[in-house]
């Protein structure tokens, strides 16, 4: 969808003459998302359109490889734009555009809550083994809780059980899922097999959304979600979290 949106503007823009008199053309090499060094095709196609190719401004990057690209397109001074993704942050940086609240700071807020709001003192994280989990499990230790345990969990996994009966031995009051959603709905249902009512699942960002948490039997009922985005667009509300129903 991010991507129909730019084909719309560089569309409409071409439609009007193009940018002193120069119409827009998209340009872009494919990425396998199946490989393990996808980040670092990423960042090669990156600096091929760059360097090879001499485009002007960049898009559609996100996720993990946009931290790289970001910087990249930072020491080129060469814009980068919309990356659809909240683990940038770039403060004070020109040539990069965000449109995303970051992950460092809502981990920040999320934990400060959990903590001091809702009493919760032993906090656990359950996470996506690269830099979008490292935003949530390197806040352990700081003031007001106890980290009691991280775990990460790989991107497609088929079952949660084990890295979830780890965690449950050292006693968390609420275990965070810094996760993508097909992972997080595998910790919901290996939360269930286990029969672990004492512990709350905390969510942020997209999954806060209930079709993500969605698994049979409503076993994701109680989950704590946290997201930056108002409820309504014409009015604003306070970033209060929510529970997401199963």
């Amino acid at each position: 969808m991010k991507k129909l949106g730019m084909r719309l503007v560089i569309r409409h823009v071409n439609a009007q003459g193009g940018i002193h008199g120069r119409r827009l053309v998209e340009k872009g090499y494919p990425r396998d998302t199946e490989l393990v060094n996808s980040i670092e095709q990423s960042v090669q196609n990156t600096r091929r359109l760059v360097e090879e190719d001499g485009v002007f401004l960049l898009f559609n990057f996100g996720g993990p490889a946009s931290v790289q690209v970001g910087a990249y397109a930072m020491e080129k001074g060469v814009p980068y734009l919309f990356p659809h993704t909240a683990l940038l942050t770039v403060d004070g940086a020109r040539s990069v555009f965000t449109s995303y609240p970051r992950y460092e700071g809502e981990s920040r807020v999320m934990l400060r809550y959990l903590a001091k709001t809702r009493g919760m003192k032993r906090i656990a994280v359950i996470h996506a083994d690269n830099i979008y989990g490292d935003y949530f499990s390197d806040r352990a230790g700081e003031r007001g809780y106890t980290f009691a345990s991280g775990k990460p969990l790989e991107r497609r996994p088929d079952d949660a059980t084990e890295e979830m009966r780890a965690l449950r031995v050292h006693e968390p009051d609420a275990v965070i899922m810094a996760l993508y959603p097909a992972q997080a709905r595998n910790v919901v249902e290996a939360k269930a097999s286990l029969g672990w009512r004492d512990v709350r699942l905390v969510s942020s960002g997209p999954l806060s959304d209930e079709q993500y948490l969605n698994v049979e039997g409503g076993h994701a009922e109680g989950t704590l979600g946290f997201c930056h985005y108002t409820r309504t667009r014409t009015k604003a509300r306070s970033q209060e979290p929510s529970s997401t129903a199963g």
